[in-house]
């Protein structure tokens, strides 16, 4: 009948389309996990005005979450509350001008600005 007949399309179209997203999920998270380029990493810091530039004294830290995730801390760069990683959810920052234990200077990711 052409109830059965719709129904079995509607069907088809939703896993088709649930196919279709869960590609498109698996390619962003590919990406998500590639790295960085020195020169994207530059961009990042200008667009935040971390590199020296007028009203902005090139203080602060760059740290990451426990998942590897980077993030900057301004001014004086210690940790005065906490947060959730944008990234992975993960708790980042910390309190009274000390990180957390589980997050760690983002030296990686400073050495591929560098480079």
């Amino acid at each position: 009948s052409f109830v059965a007949r719709l129904g079995h399309q509607e069907h088809q179209l939703s896993a088709e389309v649930v196919a279709g997203v869960a590609r498109i999920r698996a390619e962003v998270e590919a990406a998500a996990q590639k790295d960085l380029t020195g020169e994207e990493i530059r961009s990042i810091m200008n667009a935040v005005g971390y590199a020296s530039s007028p009203g902005w004294n090139g203080q602060g830290h760059w740290f990451q979450c426990p998942n590897g995730h980077p993030y900057l801390i301004a001014d004086c760069g210690g940790a005065t509350m906490e947060s959730a990683c944008p990234e992975c959810g993960a708790t980042i920052g910390g309190a009274q001008h000390a990180i957390r234990q589980d997050n760690a200077r983002a030296t990686s990711f400073l050495q591929r600005a560098q480079g």
